[in-house]
């Protein structure tokens, strides 16, 4: 009876570990921390972006070294240094230092009015 509690609890650590192996592949490198905000500015070898922050919270903008081998996407497509516009909502990759990658967005925010219905049906009928 000993024997068998023995062999199945090695079969049962066996199949956990493959199921874990299974499960953490095609996962590959660790992902590098990502910086996202709003593009404050852009020159030709460096941007700076305002990170995004919760309300009443503020953050020191962060500048990023950018070279030849930084790739720069607008809406997903590859893009050029150029193309780039203070306001536009960015992601840089890594969160500091020279940028390996930014993704940008093309359409700036719109400034919302939330309430624009709020008062809709005060006043009376």
């Amino acid at each position: 009876m000993f024997r068998w509690s023995m062999v199945l609890a090695v079969g049962l650590v066996f199949a956990v570990a493959g199921w874990a192996a299974a499960a953490n592949a095609g996962k590959g490198a660790k992902a590098k921390p990502k910086l996202v905000g709003t593009i404050d500015k852009v020159e030709k070898d460096k941007i700076v972006v305002k990170p995004k922050t919760a309300k009443r919270v503020t953050a020191e903008p962060v500048e990023f070294s950018i070279d030849e081998n930084t790739v720069v996407k607008v809406d997903g497509k590859i893009a050029q240094v150029s193309d780039l516009n203070p306001g536009m909502q960015v992601t840089v990759t890594p969160a500091k230092g020279k940028a390996d990658t930014i993704s940008a967005t093309s359409k700036l925010p719109k400034p919302g009015n939330r309430n624009k219905n709020k008062n809709k049906n005060a006043g009376g009928n």
